[in-house]
């Protein structure tokens, strides 16, 4: 069996923008294998404008406007849903996902997620000790409005 040198961590970070004044609140899955060269990550982020939920997976073409994306969290049934494709980056604004997703992440220890026309299968394992920080960014985001997720 395959076993893993590396594992996910979480960063949690609250910057304020130096020409609005606005707070920009990110929480960022850092997956196994990512390093400076390739980018696979998959962050949540809270502004003003509302909250998104993002996937970078590398570097991977696809002409669709919107990707199928799977995600499982530990041994639990995969989830799946459509998100908008723009230039190698997958995202939605959609509450009830995003809420599912953070729901899920700050009661399990593992991830495996796949975007469809990407080849790699994104792993995220041993997160469990960073569970604070989803709590923190879910009390950070209550702040903001349009970012609630209740």
């Amino acid at each position: 069996m395959f076993q893993h040198l590396t594992a996910a961590y979480i960063k949690y970070d609250v910057n304020i923008d130096d020409f609005t004044d606005e707070t920009i609140i990110t929480l960022i899955f850092y997956e196994d294998s990512h390093n400076d060269l390739i980018e696979r990550q998959l962050f949540l982020q809270c502004e003003n404008r509302g909250i998104v939920i993002g996937i970078e997976n590398g570097i991977f073409f696809s002409m669709s406007d919107f990707l199928d994306v799977k995600i499982r969290f530990d041994k639990s049934q995969t989830s799946e849903y459509s998100f908008i494709h723009n230039n190698g980056f997958v995202g939605t604004n959609k509450k009830s996902i995003i809420s599912q997703f953070v729901n899920e992440a700050k009661s399990s220890n593992d991830m495996v997620l796949k975007i469809e026309d990407n080849d790699h299968i994104m792993r995220f394992t041993n997160f469990k000790k960073d569970h604070k920080k989803i709590i923190q960014f879910l009390e950070s985001s209550k702040s903001v409005p349009s970012c609630r997720l209740d």
